[in-house]
């Protein structure tokens, strides 16, 4: 423990110099810097509950089975746990997307990370509304066209609540 205070503290810098981050960047480090013990998702997690975060954004790398195996994928356990929604971006994001997918099950939940999604995106942008029809039912079976006929519903309602300001939503159902 002490030597990983140690190791933080030369990175950060104390109050007797600049430490690695300044001398990194070459210049002074103007933001707040804060130190945390412990594995980066859960310091991660525990500030974003305390600042209160709208949002949390994270990079997005490639891991391989030993990073699975040692559970060492921080985005995804940061996505388990944060209390609140989190953007992964890869690196070859350099701009806002212009088409988007949005998973949907038409929950209250589902619904405003389409609206996130939909403020992400440009005018002239595209917003795939996409829904998994999780029981393949048989043709003119009851329960099957009630089901295909609240999707619709779903599908109308977040249509008119998302296809605004020069946005195409287009509607999408996968099959399980």
């Amino acid at each position: 423990l002490a030597d990983q205070l140690a190791r933080a503290r030369a990175f950060v810098g104390n109050d007797s110099g600049p430490g690695h981050l300044a001398a990194t960047l070459g210049r002074d480090v103007d933001w707040p810097v804060r130190m945390s013990l412990g594995a980066p998702s859960s310091a991660i997690v525990r500030e974003a509950r305390r600042i209160d975060a709208s949002i949390i954004v994270m990079g997005l790398r490639r891991h391989g089975r030993a990073d699975r195996v040692l559970n060492d994928e921080t985005t995804l356990n940061v996505v388990r746990t944060a209390p609140c929604p989190v953007l992964a971006v890869v690196p070859e994001l350099v701009d806002l997307p212009k088409t988007v997918l949005a998973a949907v099950d038409f929950s209250s939940a589902s619904l405003s990370a389409a609206s996130v999604a939909r403020a992400l995106i440009p005018r002239e942008g595209r917003l795939t509304l996409a829904y998994v029809l999780q029981e393949d039912f048989p043709p003119d079976d009851g329960e099957g066209v009630i089901h295909a006929l609240g999707v619709e519903a779903g599908f109308e309602r977040a249509g008119r609540a998302l296809g605004e300001g020069g946005v195409t939503v287009d509607r999408l159902v996968l099959r399980h």
